[in-house]
């Protein structure tokens, strides 16, 4: 409140001619540091949650389990797919009743990660770029470009997105959409 109060002082103080220099010291004695604190949290926090799609990347790699699921917010989460245009013309000739989009809104990614563990004879890794964090360091949504390999060959690829809550603890995955575009040769 006292930052409103004081920059309406200011706003009042530019409109009837009083001193520049006098509004810009209010500005400058008052209102410099909270911006400041503002930048820094949220370079603190992309910083952060740039080590959350990090861990998300090395913990698939890796087949981590434990790390997976310490990413996310609660057991299970809304995790929702939607296949390009060409994958989906590709399943729905093969499958009448496939969907376009799909997915729950109760994914658990606890089980999604048990079928990288034991597929023992495989490796997998996300590739992610095209980056883009955009948070008030309460709330994140994080978008990217992605692609999907299973033993070093793309399978799949897409657009992602996810919502992120800073709970105080760190930040948490809330929820994950995708598009997916699969090698059509997978499909068929």
């Amino acid at each position: 409140m006292r930052h409103f109060i004081q920059l309406g002082i200011v706003g009042f103080a530019w409109v009837v001619g009083c001193s520049h220099v006098y509004s810009s010291d209010i500005l400058a004695t008052n209102s410099a540091a909270p911006y400041e604190s503002v930048a820094d949290a949220k370079t603190d926090s992309i910083r952060e949650i740039s080590q959350v799609i990090e861990d998300f990347r090395s913990a698939i790699i890796s087949k981590d389990k434990d790390k997976f699921v310490r990413l996310f917010y609660g057991t299970e989460i809304p995790w929702i797919g939607v296949s390009g245009d060409a994958t989906y013309q590709a399943q729905h000739a093969k499958n009448p009743s496939a969907t376009k989009a799909g997915g729950t809104n109760a994914f658990s990614y606890s089980k999604w990660i048990d079928g990288m563990i034991n597929a023992s004879n495989l490796s997998f890794e996300g590739k992610f770029w095209n980056i883009t964090i955009d948070t008030d360091s309460d709330v994140a949504t994080v978008t990217f470009d992605y692609s999907f390999h299973i033993n070093g060959h793309k399978e799949n690829w897409g657009k992602e997105a996810w919502q992120l809550v800073n709970t105080g603890k760190g930040w948490k995955i809330n929820s994950v959409i995708y598009s997916v575009n699969w090698e059509l040769e997978v499909v068929k």
